[in-house]
């Protein structure tokens, strides 16, 4: 037999029948013939084909590494532990999972104990006498909502315990507590009870000299604007912001809406100005004010510090016009709260060429209105909107004005439905979606609808196509052009008329005959008489004949003769059998008919080979019998025509085709005795003589 090979995670000595599992913590690739340990420190389950770092370690250079304390991973050659998120913790090194705190315990990310609540700083630090008081609270782990604050007192010096008139969480490191009136100067201790944890902090109450302040005011900010989401340094301006620095109890700032944060640092200059450091996670659009606590007493500025994010267009409209004309253009983005925070609106080909709008007006926060004043030319424009720190943007979209659009032609004006009419002129956009072609359709009852293009396609500047609908026949087509903001009507307009029809077939005008000999004539030309043929000769597109199972072929030369009638010249030798004919008029092509009077038949010239009986008598009307070939299926086919002697020839009526080798011939009485009838077959002008067959005549 032939030797296998052993699959990964198995092998086979010298001479093995079969192959074995490798055992946990070794591995084998395929065809091996012993398994190999796992480098130290990883480890595999039996039949592993590698090996790989435990749970609570990371490989790192080719080594398994634990996870610190506050990290934690799941094995499977983990790039790196991953950090405990808040709220959970690990202790050990190697940890596979990280542990939910105990109740009423917190912890950040990447924790590796938890914690019950910390006190860090509250501000203001002191506060007046006799006055109610909003405090912030910072501190680590004061939990992760309202419910997790049980509550949160002040007690003082004197053994009196003070609640908060009303606390308010803001995240794990604030919370707010509005301070009851106090009468008297102590000291105390501010206390945050969640759960059996309690935090604590040293506090203050003011002395009962101090002095009555006046309310603290700022006329002026410094810097007023700026990005989001960066820490500026703000210079207040005003007055009553205490004579020593020592006065200042604190100053906070409130972000819209939001409750008031204290500063990130406060510096006292003077009783004029004061400084505070703002935090660098202020978004974008947001209204800052600031207040200052001087001796209890607070005061909020009127004036405020803004952030801006640069301006963005990210629409404008419309985005077409046309030259010559002024037009307010709205753009739409993202523009500021207020219109003080805009610099400039400018328009121009591109940003070294910008002309201020004249004028623009700040409509919302997502709205600005330019007024473009238009020059005759057409052009392509673009727009910069800048703020007052100097961002500046300008529009991805462009405003194109546009020259008038001029319709020159519309061709033809005359078909069916479904009809691809080309529209020429000038000014029809510079791509495809800048141009849309309807139609207004007047039926012949007097009524009239608008409706869009089956398919239309733009081709150029000059020139679009527009498909017709299936309307009435008999319907008058008005079209439309927009380009952008002009919608063109052109006049006059396109008139549907009905496909063409063949009714009749004629060989070199013959009155009635529709068939033709092979044998090569002079002019073969054939009339085709019908209907709806055009109302001009430049309408008739084609005029085309084929032969049953052939292609279709164009006649040497056709001519138009009028709505009704057109002829076509056929070549003068032509294989046997029937033709059909087809006539383009534009776009409409007939139908095909294969009615007798709409075919050209070829075929070979009928023969007459005997007459039965050959003798007839002349005192009554006889029927003889004409015996040959290629007398014609139908008795329209053919004509029968006989002479006597040198008399002019005499039509006969009422025969009977029996067949294409068979006609019964009535001759009527009263031929003179002794007389020698000749028999013609009549096809088209010309007749075939029987010239051997004769039938006599003779009296009884």
């Amino acid at each position: 037999g032939t030797c296998s090979t052993c699959a990964v995670g198995k092998f086979s000595l010298a001479g093995s029948t079969t192959c074995s599992t490798c055992p946990a913590d070794t591995f084998s690739l395929a065809d091996a013939s012993t398994c190999t340990n796992c480098p130290a420190g990883q480890i595999s389950t039996a039949g592993s084909s590698s090996c790989w770092c435990p749970p609570g370690s990371s490989l790192q250079l080719g080594s398994c590494v634990l996870c610190t304390p506050g990290y934690y991973s799941t094995g499977s050659n983990a790039a790196q532990c991953t950090e405990c998120i808040a709220g959970k913790f690990s202790d050990i090194s190697g940890a596979s999972t990280c542990t939910d705190c105990p109740a009423n315990e917190f912890s950040a990310a990447a924790a590796s104990s938890c914690n019950g609540p910390i006190i860090t700083d509250i501000q203001p630090n002191v506060i007046r006498l006799n006055t109610i008081t909003t405090i912030t609270i910072f501190g680590q782990f004061l939990g992760s909502a309202i419910e997790d604050v049980n509550a949160v007192t002040l007690t003082t010096s004197v053994g009196s315990t003070v609640a908060c008139i009303w606390f308010r969480w803001l995240d794990p490191s604030h919370i707010l507590c509005q301070l009851p009136a106090v009468a008297y100067a102590a000291t105390g201790v501010m206390k945050v009870y969640m759960g059996s944890f309690t935090a604590t902090s040293d506090y203050s109450i003011a002395p009962l000299d101090f002095k009555n302040e006046p309310t603290p005011l700022v006329a002026e900010i410094n810097p007023e604007l700026g990005t989001p989401y960066t820490s500026y340094r703000i210079t207040l301006t005003g007055a009553n912001l205490g004579d020593t620095s020592a006065d200042l109890f604190g100053i906070s700032y409130l972000v819209g809406m939001r409750n008031a944060r204290p500063c990130e640092s406060v510096e006292y200059i003077s009783s004029t100005k004061s400084v505070c450091v703002i935090a660098n996670d202020i978004p974008a659009g947001s209204r800052v004010k600031f207040r200052h606590n001087v001796q209890g007493v607070e005061g909020t500025t009127y004036n405020s510090f803004y952030t801006l994010a640069e301006p963005i267009i990210s629409r404008i409209s419309p985005r077409v016009g046309t030259a010559g004309f002024d037009r307010v253009i709205t753009l739409t983005g993202e523009f500021g709260r207020f219109a003080n925070l805009i610099d400039t609106v400018k328009y121009g080909p591109d940003v070294g060429n910008l002309v201020a709008c004249q004028p623009w007006a700040w409509v919302n926060v997502r709205r600005l209105l330019c007024t473009v004043q238009s020059p005759a030319a057409a052009f392509s424009l673009r727009f910069q909107v800048c703020d007052k720190l100097g961002q500046c943007v300008m529009s991805d979209e462009t405003y194109e004005e546009a020259l008038p659009v001029v319709i020159q032609e519309v061709y033809p004006i005359r078909g069916s439905g479904y009809q691809r009419v080309t529209i020429s002129g000038v000014n029809f956009g510079r791509i495809p979606r800048d141009v849309y072609v309807d139609m207004v359709v007047l039926n012949p009852d007097l009524s009239t609808f608008t409706s869009p293009c089956a398919a239309r396609n733009w081709l150029s500047s000059t020139k679009t196509t527009c498909t017709i609908p299936d309307v009435q026949i008999g319907a008058l087509v008005t079209f439309r052009v927009s380009v952008h903001t002009q919608t063109i009507t052109y006049s006059p307009d396109y008139l549907v008329v009905p496909p063409p029809t063949i009714g009749r077939v004629r060989v070199n005008n013959a009155a009635e005959a529709t068939f033709h000999e092979q044998d090569p004539v002079d002019e073969r030309t054939v009339t085709i008489s019908g209907a709806d043929f055009g109302l001009f000769e430049a309408d008739l597109y084609l005029v085309s004949y084929t032969r049953a199972g052939e292609t279709i072929r164009d006649c040497l030369s056709f001519k138009w003769h009028d709505t009704n009638t057109v002829t076509c010249h056929m070549p003068t030798v032509m294989a046997l059998g029937d033709y059909t004919y087809t006539i383009t008029v534009r776009d409409q092509v007939s139908a095909p008919t294969t009615a007798l009077n709409a075919i050209y038949s070829v075929r070979k010239p009928p023969v007459i080979d005997t007459i039965t009986p050959s003798t007839i008598l002349n005192d009554a009307q006889h029927t003889v019998t004409l015996t040959g070939d290629n007398f014609g299926v139908v008795s329209d086919d053919i004509e029968v025509w006989f002479n006597v002697g040198l008399e002019s020839l005499r039509q006969v009526t009422n025969y009977v085709l029996v067949s294409n080798t068979e006609i019964q011939a009535p001759i009527p009485a009263g031929i003179p005795d002794g007389s020698e009838l000749r028999f013609k077959l009549k096809i088209g002008e010309q007749y075939l003589y029987a010239k051997k067959v004769i039938l006599r005549v003779q009296d009884p």
